[in-house]
């Protein structure tokens, strides 16, 4: 999660099109209210059947601002998913929100992100799949928003976050600089036994990437490791494609940081490379 705003050679154009993306989904939006951007994406660089994504955007009090939300894959490599909101029959990149006054927007207290990965998985010249493998990542900032003392009138606040799940432990010590951005970072895995539509988790591992072994909170997750699953009739639906139709293969990475988001003049596209590419909007 990067929060250097994006420097463009026109920010007047640059502004433009924020702008008529804000409008094109919120018709009163006039420039006067704070913005808080809020991009999702999954880099997932592995064949899967199906991935499905959300966020909660949760206040103070404990109630959630509802959105209209899409999945999407909006780069030309097809291996970024991202979590996006429409306009009518348009899209708009990521999920942006208005607020009239800093203090609405100081309300938000945590943005939850979510993404299910659904992938069946083959031995070489076996059909058909072995069994079924899901993969859920769960990612959590904790947010407070200030201000920019440089300028008092830039009011756009942007959450990107750019999460990536590992394909085994392995690949640890390759992602070291992407888990240092978090305060926690684990993987719990497991199975999922199914007895008609009883589910009984059986979580087996951990690996922890950044934090404290002694955190609750990892046990938290552990105790509750097979709460929330995937809806169960789709996963009933794929089991019937596998050979293996008595348990799941599951897969839970949790991140969590507490973020303090900064106002600017625009918000935090990040135009510069990125897994290889360019991004656009």
């Amino acid at each position: 999660m990067i929060h250097k705003n994006a420097k463009s050679t026109s920010i007047h154009k640059a502004n433009e099109r924020v702008s008529e993306m804000l409008c094109r989904k919120y018709p009163e939006y006039d420039g006067s209210q704070y913005v808080l951007w809020i991009v999702p994406e999954l880099f997932h660089n592995y064949t899967s059947e199906n991935i499905t994504g959300f966020v909660q955007i949760i206040k103070k009090d404990n109630s959630k601002i509802m959105t209209d939300q899409i999945l999407r894959r909006p780069y030309p490599n097809k291996t970024i998913n991202q979590i996006s909101t429409k306009a009518g029959r348009k899209r708009v990149y990521g999920v942006p929100l208005i607020f009239d006054t800093f203090e609405a927007l100081c309300e938000i207290q945590d943005v939850h992100i979510r993404f299910d990965i659904y992938s069946l998985v083959s031995l070489p010249g076996v059909t058909p799949p072995l069994d079924l493998h899901i993969g859920r990542l769960d990612v959590t900032y904790h947010l407070d928003f200030v201000l920019n003392p440089e300028n008092n009138d830039f009011k756009m606040f942007t959450v990107f976050s750019k999460d990536d799940v590992l394909s085994g432990y392995d690949d640890i010590h390759d992602n070291d600089n992407y888990f240092q951005q978090f305060d926690l970072a684990f993987r719990t895995d497991g199975v999922i036994e199914i007895d008609e539509d009883v589910y009984r988790a059986d979580p087996w591992n951990t690996v922890i990437y950044q934090g404290d072994e002694n955190d609750q909170k990892i046990d938290q997750f552990i105790y509750n490791f097979g709460n929330d699953m995937p809806d169960h009739d789709y996963v009933n639906a794929l089991l019937e494609k596998v050979q293996i139709k008595s348990e799941v293969q599951y897969y839970r990475y949790v991140y969590e940081k507490a973020e303090i988001v900064m106002a600017e003049l625009l918000p935090d596209f990040r135009p510069e490379s990125c897994f290889g590419f360019k991004y656009y909007i």
